[in-house]
């Protein structure tokens, strides 16, 4: 997609799932993600949520058909999951400098901590 294409309110799609644009710069788009639970989570703004920034690199990838992330998202493992993810960087960075560390293998999906 362009910059042009976004208009504040319109819902969008990316690898990463569906969006709602809530703001537009002048090189950047500002986003929620629709994957609550608790709609009153989308009232707003302020919101309850984070709101995501997308650079102009951000936005080549985003897209207003759902279809062309399909394939994507259903090669994507399971255990590579954010909270697989998250949990790792968060153990890894825990500790004082070189305590931890955390590997992500690409080929299996699995996070070693």
């Amino acid at each position: 997609m362009k910059k042009e294409a976004f208009q504040i309110g319109q819902e969008f799609y990316t690898s990463a799932g569906k969006w709602r644009c809530t703001d537009i710069g002048t090189r950047v788009v500002i986003a929620i993600q629709l994957n609550q639970q608790d709609p009153r989570n989308y009232n707003g703004p302020p919101y309850s949520i984070p709101e995501h920034v997308f650079d102009e690199y951000d936005i080549e990838g985003c897209s207003l058909d759902a279809a062309e992330f399909e394939d994507k998202i259903e090669k994507i493992i399971p255990s590579k999951k954010l909270d697989s993810i998250h949990d790792a960087l968060m153990f890894a960075s825990a500790g004082g400098y070189g305590e931890g560390s955390a590997i992500l293998d690409r080929q299996s999906g699995k996070t070693y901590y």
